[in-house]
């Protein structure tokens, strides 16, 4: 999986997982999302058998769609019932992993997501406006990977450095390409960057 991982293609808005899953403990929403994206075509013909892949894609897919359907600023009656109906059959087609999870997957944000999501939306609107996705990408950004880039001893003033370091590069960024083509060019090849959260540095 890590090789199909490396082995993905460039693609402008598309991360590539050059270390495969190694670092799964340091991914952050982003980068569950960027995974989201290729992960189907990562699992086909990852396994021969009998259609264990297939099937897995398949459940992938739902989960692709619920998670699509969360980010929703609003749901009609009609949306939130086909919603209900896809969590209770992506539940029982994971039923089909349940024998390779140590606990059967029980896990409690999985109880949560499958018994009390709907009658929060309900409750309380979409998701999209009570969730920590936002507050967990700017920690990553700001503060977990300028951690880890550091040399762990007095990181404090590092971290500091780091961000502020970044933060002046893309105002600079900003004041020298004002108003003009977003271009930026490495290797003779031509990145498009549509706003300046995607600045290279």
């Amino acid at each position: 999986m890590d090789t199909r991982l490396a082995a993905i293609s460039r693609h402008h808005g598309l991360k590539i997982f050059h270390n495969g899953l190694a670092n799964l403990a340091r991914f952050a929403a982003l980068e569950y999302r960027n995974m989201m994206r290729v992960m189907p075509f990562v699992l086909d013909g990852l396994l021969d058998n009998g259609g264990l892949d297939s099937k897995l894609i398949g459940l992938y897919l739902k989960w692709n769609d619920m998670y699509r359907k969360t980010r929703k600023l609003a749901f009609t009656k009609k949306e939130l019932d086909n919603f209900e109906k896809l969590m209770k059959s992506w539940a029982k087609d994971l039923v089909l992993i349940g024998s390779y999870s140590n606990n059967q997957c029980q896990y409690p944000k999985l109880h949560h997501f499958l018994y009390h999501l709907i009658p929060a939306i309900k409750d309380y609107c979409s998701p999209n406006g009570w969730n920590a996705e936002t507050f967990e990408f700017l920690y990553k950004a700001y503060i977990k990977d300028p951690y880890h880039i550091s040399n762990k001893r007095n990181v404090n003033p590092q971290i500091l450095g780091t961000v502020m370091r970044k933060l002046t590069l893309q105002e600079v960024y900003k004041t020298i390409f004002l108003n003009k083509p977003h271009h930026f060019y490495q290797s003779n090849e031509v990145i498009l960057y549509k706003n300046y959260n995607n600045i290279p540095f």
